[in-house]
């Protein structure tokens, strides 16, 4: 994957706009209980695999999930051409947020 911007130092992580040109959509079934509640949490689950589905109309998807939501996330998601990984999200998380204190 490359930058949208070619003046960019490739040494350096670079985000770019939502709007710039790119070649996947990174997604995260991530929808936390805590957050959202217990009633609500569906409702969410179902809000990002549609907007999931929608978005893999028009380029492709991968989709982080749980370990333990893997199976809710494939069967939410049906024939989807989404491409479903495996990640301990909390571990990323504490991931970026070591790197960035470094």
């Amino acid at each position: 994957m490359g930058c949208a911007n070619s003046q960019v130092s490739t040494q350096q992580w670079y985000m770019p706009d939502e709007a710039a040109p790119h070649t996947r959509t990174w997604m995260a079934f991530g929808a936390s209980e805590r957050i959202w509640g217990r009633r609500r949490l569906p409702e969410v689950r179902r809000n990002l695999v549609t907007l999931a589905q929608t978005i893999a109309q028009y380029e492709p998807v991968s989709m982080l999930v749980r370990p333990e939501e893997y199976d809710l996330a494939k069967d939410l998601l049906g024939a989807s051409p989404l491409i479903l990984m495996l990640l301990r999200l909390e571990m990323a998380v504490s991931t970026v947020q070591l790197s960035k204190s470094l």
